[in-house]
């Protein structure tokens, strides 16, 4: 698979159909050869890192809104760096005010953007004139 090659999924937004975007990460990671062959440990990390993004998505940025969509596209970058570009309609918030999780008080919620940037190499979020865009960067 050479770095022009991208595959593209548009999901509702609901919690119901983000294990399409696992499946498509496996998809498109699995099949790479060397020098780029992620080990599973790095393909459930990537997955898990956008299922939070695509997870806040659906309850921050349409929260109340019943008809939003995710659009994920998934390709290589320079051959070996993975990145998955997500973009949606909602709401947006000030990626760049985000108060770092407090990680000595234990809390239910609120570890999504600190476990995101630990899973990643880069995290890159921008607003724009209809909606949102995230930027999810993995080298492998």
């Amino acid at each position: 698979m050479n770095q022009q090659e991208s595959i593209q999924l548009q999901i509702p937004a609901s919690h119901a159909h983000l294990h399409l975007v696992s499946a498509l990460i496996h998809a498109f990671l699995k099949p790479l050869r060397p020098p780029v062959h992620p080990d599973e440990q790095t393909i459930y990390n990537v997955q898990l890192a956008v299922q939070e993004v695509c997870a806040n998505i659906v309850d921050h940025a349409y929260k109340g809104m019943d008809d939003g969509i995710i659009i994920i596209t998934i390709y290589l970058e320079k051959s070996t760096i993975l990145v998955v570009e997500l973009q949606d309609q909602g709401k947006s918030f000030d990626f760049a005010s985000a108060k770092p999780a407090n990680l000595r008080t234990p809390h239910e919620r609120g570890y999504g953007l600190h476990l995101i940037k630990q899973l990643l190499d880069d995290v890159m979020y921008e607003q724009l004139s209809n909606g949102n865009r995230w930027k999810l960067q993995k080298q492998l």
